[in-house]
């Protein structure tokens, strides 16, 4: 969630983690650098007031724009 949050993607707790379980494949292998990955996010950001004010102040990323999210994911 904070990571994403950095980015301006203010995620619930749920799905967040299909982001950090995609990060944890990439770091095994399993999942190759260049290869798509669709991970589904849906945001509730107003139930969680410290992680936003904890972490906006990173740009915002457009989650449409491939490009973007793959370097706010280091990938």
């Amino acid at each position: 969630m904070r990571l994403l949050a950095r980015g301006g993607v203010i995620a619930e707790p749920a799905s967040a983690t299909s982001v950090a379980g995609a990060m944890k494949l990439v770091k095994e292998g399993i999942i190759k650098k260049g290869e798509s990955v669709v991970c589904v996010v849906t945001g509730a950001g107003v139930k969680w007031p410290e992680i936003l004010a904890d972490n906006v102040e990173g740009s915002v990323v457009d989650g449409n724009d491939e490009e973007a999210v793959r370097s706010l994911l280091n990938l």
